[in-house]
């Protein structure tokens, strides 16, 4: 479909067709990303980013973590000691002198 650039301000604009609107899902006052691409003009639609908060309110009540991961031996310096601390039995809190200011 062939359109028209105008002039509008210092800017150029082009007049997209309802038809067109329509079939990519636009609405009026959407922000699209324009990109130069392969001596032509290439406009998308913004993906919407969601904050944490919104997030965590679509998340279910009963939601479940995910199982655990076995991801192999450790190897070289991502190899942690066989004790209680590195199985996750105990955790900083269980040591004595612990600052409580962090």
């Amino acid at each position: 479909m062939r359109v028209r650039l105008a002039r509008w301000g210092n800017s150029l604009a082009v007049r997209i067709p309802k038809d067109v609107v329509e079939s990519a899902g636009l609405v009026e006052g959407q922000e699209l990303e324009a990109e130069a691409r392969d001596g032509g003009v290439a406009l998308r639609g913004l993906q919407k980013r969601y904050t944490l908060d919104e997030l965590l309110a679509s998340m279910p009540l009963d939601a479940k973590p995910p199982e655990l991961l076995d991801w192999g031996p450790d190897r070289g310096s991502e190899a942690l000691p066989d004790d209680d601390y590195a199985r996750g039995l105990i955790t900083e809190r269980d040591f004595p002198g612990r600052r409580d200011d962090r």
